[in-house]
């Protein structure tokens, strides 16, 4: 749980932000959590960990000895001007639906975003980096490739994450609007669905 002047430091940023122009929604996405991990925190549900703390203190040139401690003062936060083009996701080396950071395989990795690409990250929920786990059948992925993730299944999405059995599956959608598992090239016998879109691989459209 959170202490009473945690969180009352916690809300005074938020309002600081929202002052500004930003949503919940926008914050979250910056920092790199979901909008209802901030609501969690606000609400005195979950607690401020020190690797959320230094996240804002990251995105927004707080204090992070402020935030989690009540050192000093907050400090000027600091906004980009226009669309935010530098972002940093979480780099996860297996599909995942939910917020990146509950993962439990996450092992702390970020990748930085920049230009195109974080302009599409800032458009997509809940998005994260997923590094290419396997062989791509087809060829046309390589292990290591790192796709950004949109948890928001799109009808365009020719590359997604499907629910599968026991395991979700990264599959293609082959001309039959089929879905095929990017590993096995087998068609998919059982009933899917869609759960995340594949955004592009990053620095590259897809």
């Amino acid at each position: 749980m959170i202490t009473e002047e945690r969180w009352s430091r916690f809300n005074q940023l938020l309002t600081a932000l929202e002052a500004l122009g930003l949503t919940q929604v926008q914050i979250a996405t910056r920092i790199g959590v979901s909008p209802k991990y901030i609501s969690d925190i606000k609400n005195m549900h979950r607690g401020l960990t020190e690797l959320t703390a230094r996240r804002f203190a990251d995105e927004f040139g707080v204090s992070f000895e402020w935030l989690l401690f009540g050192q000093g003062s907050m400090k000027r936060v600091v906004l980009s001007d226009g669309p935010k083009d530098f972002l940093s996701l979480p780099l996860l080396d297996v599909v995942h639906i939910g917020p990146p950071l509950d993962c439990p395989s996450w092992l702390g990795t970020w990748t930085n975003l920049a230009g195109a690409a974080a302009l599409a990250a800032n458009r997509s929920k809940l998005p994260y980096i997923l590094r290419m786990p396997n062989n791509d059948r087809e060829g046309q992925l390589n292990p290591g490739d790192l796709l950004l993730v949109s948890q928001e299944p799109t009808p365009a999405s020719r590359l997604a994450i499907v629910s599968g059995k026991p395991n979700h599956i990264l599959a293609r959608k082959n001309n039959h609007d089929s879905w095929i598992p990017i590993k096995t090239g087998m068609r998919i016998t059982w009933k899917t669905e869609v759960l995340a879109s594949i955004v592009g691989i990053v620095w590259k459209p897809f």
